[in-house]
């Protein structure tokens, strides 16, 4: 990448994370925060990295098409860290969704370790798309056969797109600093799964991790924050 692209991609990174920030610490601000807190601020952040990546996509026209879409699940076994907001998010929404059979066996098959994410379809396509996490949306790999390859323990480099890394990692730490501003910092890195399992047999969730309540103790570990500072220096 060209100093000026990189240069380019740094200052605009720099206005999404306060844009960011300040969406979620108006939502998780102690005084203003409701049920409904977490979901507005993953949803309004969702919608802010989409329209970022658009507009780097505008400022540095890409040189190759990204591969990531939906269908495309080589990397969808990742341990994930997660943000609470985007994991209640989502449990939310699957509730408006699905019906209690199908709640019920997707929190059992959330707890079984490693495997494919169980949220994917039998064809590969996440059936939460337009729901998925903000660490989901930065993955942006130019060529899925190299993802194939390293899937399959082969060692590969992966070629991705440096601005949407960029703008994710700006928006998790813009994130994370407004829920340590509200008292909530805990849950910045959360094992996505096991967060996942407490989230969807809790059906008032946001509304206790609203009020205060560590509902996500068991998603939490030391080497979930190590994780988290290994990948945002914070």
């Amino acid at each position: 990448m060209a100093a000026r692209d990189a240069q380019l991609i740094a200052d605009f990174a720099k206005q999404v994370k306060e844009l960011a920030h300040r969406f979620a610490a108006e939502q998780l601000a102690p005084e203003r925060r409701d049920a409904g807190a977490a979901s507005r601020t993953a949803e309004r952040l969702a919608a802010i990295f989409e329209m970022a990546v658009g507009r780097v996509d505008e400022l540095i026209p890409p040189q190759q098409p990204l591969a990531c879409c939906s269908g495309c699940s080589w990397c969808c076994c990742l341990v994930l860290l997660v943000e609470a907001p985007f994991v209640l998010w989502l449990a939310d929404t699957l509730r408006a969704r699905a019906d209690p059979a199908s709640l019920a066996a997707l929190g059992h098959n959330m707890t079984l370790e490693g495997g494919a994410c169980p949220l994917l379809a039998d064809d590969g396509r996440c059936q939460t798309y337009d729901t998925r996490p903000l660490v989901c949306r930065a993955h942006s790999s130019i060529d899925a056969d190299a993802c194939a390859r390293q899937f399959a323990d082969e060692d590969v480099i992966i070629e991705s797109r440096g601005g949407q890394s960029a703008i994710w990692h700006a928006m998790a730490v813009g994130l994370a600093e407004a829920m340590n501003a509200a008292g909530l910092g805990r849950d910045t890195a959360l094992h996505f799964r096991r967060a996942m399992v407490v989230a969807l047999a809790m059906p008032d969730a946001s509304a206790r991790w609203a009020a205060g309540e560590d509902i996500f103790a068991v998603a939490r570990s030391p080497e979930c924050d190590q994780g988290f500072r290994t990948l945002h220096g914070n």
